[in-house]
This record gives structure tokens, C-alpha cells and sequence, in this order.
């Protein structure tokens, strides 16, 4: 099997060619502003979730995919995976807000080679690009430190995710598309009385107030991917 970059002869082959795939557009434009003044990076696409990225790659190629996780559609664990397997020259580094042990042991089982958090500086995700290219790599401190303790049993204890009913994980991505207790209630099939204790049981089970702190653990706990 070939696992080269089929594209050997293009022009000025040294520059690094870069993928960004976020569904934020506020994070694509300010990444691709970042990179594009760097000398030898050159930002080739972008796109807005993994099914994006997969239509993307059928019509252009690149070095390097800086990948986010939690995405609408395809999230980033499923889009490695994909373009790990099919395209497996392309170099994939993870950029997301989850610093969680859990999930940067699944992007890295994904196939990326690479993890960077978004609290890393922009210095650190240059650093990443360049020694991934050199066939290095590479984990910020932040991520670093998630593995170390993850591995030693010294994890933070709010980090770790409860476990869940299958109804219970319906409810709170419900919850989070912003459906009231009826909505939810009609789409499961039960009565909004049921929905009601469904959620009464979810914040005592989590210790949490309302349903914007449930949202929020949930981003946390990427229980929405």
C-alpha cells in the first residue's frame, strides 16, 4: 500500500499545507489569520464539521488537518478515523476545548498525531504544526498533564462522568437543543411529568442547579458528541 502523499510535484513543496476544520467561524478566521502570516504554512480549506472535511479532501489535499472535536454532523474522533484510514499521510492535530484524559485517548486511538488544547498559545499550536510536520509527536503541557494523571489514578473526581441511562443521555442532548419538558416529552414517547424526574434525577445526580449548569457539564463531559 501507498502511504505517501500522492501529490509529489506541486510547487514549492516546502510549505506546509493546512486544513482547519471547526464549526465555529469566528475560531477558522482567526486560526487561518494566524498560520497564513507564518512563512512557510500555507491554509489550503477549511471546513465546518468531519462530513465537510471528507467532501473537501475529494478535491484537494493537505499536510496537515487541525481538527476540532465536538462538531455537528461528523464530530473530529470520526473524521480522523476516516482520513486516517483513507489518506493516511495527512497529519492530523487535535485542537478542542476537552482536556479530558478520555477524550484525547479516543483522538489519539482516532489516529491523530497530535492534541492541542484551545488555551494553548498561538506559539504552542505553531510549535505543534511544525514538529508533527518533522514526524514528531505532539501533546501541549495541558494535555500532557490529563495523560500523566489519568494513567497515575490522580484525575480530578469532577472530571470523571457518572454513568448514564440511555434516557437519561436523550434528555440532557434534548435538554440542550433547547427543547422545553413537552417537546422532549413528545419526542421520547412519555409523559412531560417523566421528563420532569428525568431532570430532577440528573441534578441531584451531578449535584446542579438548572438546566444551563447541565448544558454546561455536559460540553465539559462531551456528552453531546
Amino acid at each position: 500500500m501507498n502511504l505517501k502523499d500522492p501529490i509529489q510535484n506541486r510547487e514549492n513543496n516546502s510549505r506546509t499545507r493546512l486544513i482547519i476544520v471547526d464549526d465555529h467561524k469566528i475560531i477558522r478566521e482567526s486560526l487561518g489569520i494566524l498560520l497564513s502570516n507564518i512563512d512557510n504554512f500555507e491554509i489550503v480549506g477549511e471546513a465546518s464539521n468531519g462530513q465537510e472535511l471528507l467532501s473537501l479532501l475529494e478535491k484537494i489535499t493537505a499536510d496537515i488537518i487541525l481538527m476540532d472535536i465536538s462538531m455537528p454532523v461528523m464530530n473530529g474522533i470520526e473524521a480522523t478515523a476516516i482520513v486516517n484510514s483513507k489518506k493516511p499521510w495527512i497529519k492530523i492535530i487535535g485542537l478542542s476545548i476537552h482536556s479530558q484524559a478520555v477524550i484525547i485517548k479516543k483522538m489519539l486511538g482516532a489516529g491523530a498525531y497530535g492534541y492541542v488544547t484551545k488555551n494553548s498559545s498561538s506559539s504552542e499550536i505553531i510549535s505543534a504544526i511544525e514538529k508533527v510536520r518533522n514526524n514528531q509527536k505532539y501533546l501541549c503541557p495541558e494535555a500532557l498533564t490529563s495523560l500523566t494523571n489519568d494513567l497515575t489514578g490522580q484525575e480530578d473526581e469532577t472530571m470523571r462522568t457518572p454513568q448514564f441511562s440511555q434516557k437519561e443521555l436523550e434528555v440532557i442532548r434534548l435538554i440542550a437543543e433547547g427543547y422545553c419538558n413537552n417537546e422532549i416529552a413528545s419526542k421520547l414517547f412519555v409523559s412531560a411529568k417523566t421528563i420532569e424526574r428525568h431532570k430532577t434525577n440528573l441534578f441531584r445526580k451531578l449535584n446542579l442547579p438548572n438546566s444551563a449548569s447541565l448544558i454546561n457539564y455536559a460540553i465539559k463531559n462531551n456528552l453531546l458528541i
